[in-house]
């Protein structure tokens, strides 16, 4: 029986560039061979050195070499130009002692994080820094937790994402959905939203509803939309008085069942009114019924984008023309159709126009002239 032995590990030259090449070739200008040594090195004596670098002072080196000339005196010897000792010091010592050097001292978790980082070093050097502080700060024990739980290689996203999340998302089945800083940036803002429609939620029960993440919520754009489609206030003032005996505001947590009493799709504008980009009323007045919809313009006012009764259906007559006196005396603009809606609609159709559904039909669909009827009903009215 012969015993097969594993293949051995040839180790073979991985370069890097930028400035951690530049500070390489200082270091190796002081001890020759010291680059080559680089080139070579493992995974973690490589990523620890590049952490290093930044913390370098080439102006004044002496600072490093006394660091490192304490944990390594022979290797270090004073009598050395301080760059050669650095270099020396660097190559001779293990990984946590050149950390320890570079940063003071090692917590806990820092160096298996630098060491799945891999075999090229950081884009941005001050990324180690950063990555130094994460484990460093006890207040950010929760956010180093998500590194460390986190299986496979750490790339510098991960790094930035768990340093931006905010505190109330700083979970790990966020941080695993989680793709780049951009969009942990915009949970932030979501989640500020959050607490303007939610004056008293707590980062506590916001927190906590994330352990109930759905699998198919693979960006949280879910989790964000439940949130927003609780809310019992809008974030953009109302046009009408609270009181107008006419119209009823709809806040986001009652769109569902707005929408299942007119048969329509009420529910999914949940987000327009959280976002204070379009309002929902409901038209009370006894006899009518009908839902509308208003667009918020750049200039404070109001644009109508929807007004349809059950099913989606344009209201009658009559309700049609009470609604866009009331709309027009409150100065709410509409869509240019001019009395050309059925062109407009149809020839949009054709063309593969799209957004364009609202333009000319909105309360043109059944009266004949877009204005002059409402000016003759004032006037017999007067």
């Amino acid at each position: 029986m012969h015993l097969v032995l594993p293949p051995k590990y040839t180790p073979h030259p991985r370069p890097f560039g930028g400035l951690y090449l530049e500070v390489a070739s200082k270091l190796d200008s002081a001890c020759p061979g010291y680059l080559n040594r680089m080139l070579y090195a493992s995974t973690l004596k490589r990523s620890t050195q590049f952490a290093a670098y930044p913390e370098i002072d080439f102006s004044q080196p002496e600072a490093m070499a006394a660091r490192l000339r304490s944990l390594a005196p022979d290797a270090c010897c004073h009598t050395l130009d301080p760059v050669a000792q650095i270099a020396r010091g660097m190559l001779a010592l293990y990984p946590r002692d050149i950390a320890c050097a570079a940063f003071g001292f090692v917590p806990e978790g820092f160096l298996g994080v630098l060491g799945r980082i891999g075999d090229d070093p950081l884009p941005e050097p001050a990324d180690y820094r950063l990555t130094f502080k994460l484990f460093a700060d006890p207040a950010n024990k929760a956010r180093a937790k998500l590194l460390r739980q986190k299986t496979g290689q750490v790339s510098p996203q991960h790094l930035r994402i768990a340093a931006l999340l905010a505190p109330a998302l700083v979970h790990q089945k966020v941080f695993e959905r989680i793709r780049s800083a951009e969009v942990a940036e915009t949970l932030s803002m979501a989640l500020d939203l959050i607490r303007q429609l939610h004056p008293t939620l707590t980062d506590e029960l916001l927190h906590a509803s994330l352990d109930g993440l759905s699998p198919k919520d693979h960006d949280l754009s879910e989790w964000v939309g439940t949130w927003l489609s609780k809310a019992k206030v809008v974030p953009m003032t109302s046009p009408f008085l609270a009181d107008d005996p006419d119209l009823r505001l709809i806040s986001p947590a009652k769109l569902a069942e707005l929408g299942r009493r007119f048969k329509n799709c009420a529910a999914s504008y949940a987000s327009y009114l959280a976002l204070g980009t379009h309002l929902v009323f409901e038209w009370i007045r006894p006899g009518q019924s009908a839902v509308i919809v208003l667009r918020s313009l750049s200039d404070g006012r109001w644009l109508i984008e929807q007004v349809r009764s059950e099913s989606n259906g344009v209201p009658n007559h009559e309700t049609l023309l009470a609604i866009r006196g009331k709309l027009q005396n409150h100065g709410i603009l509409r869509y240019g159709g001019l009395g050309r809606a059925e062109i407009t609609k149809r020839l949009a159709h054709f063309l593969r126009l799209y957004g364009l559904e609202g333009h000319g039909d909105l309360l043109d669909e059944g009266l004949p002239d877009p204005f002059e009827d409402v000016v003759d009903a004032i006037g017999q009215a007067a």
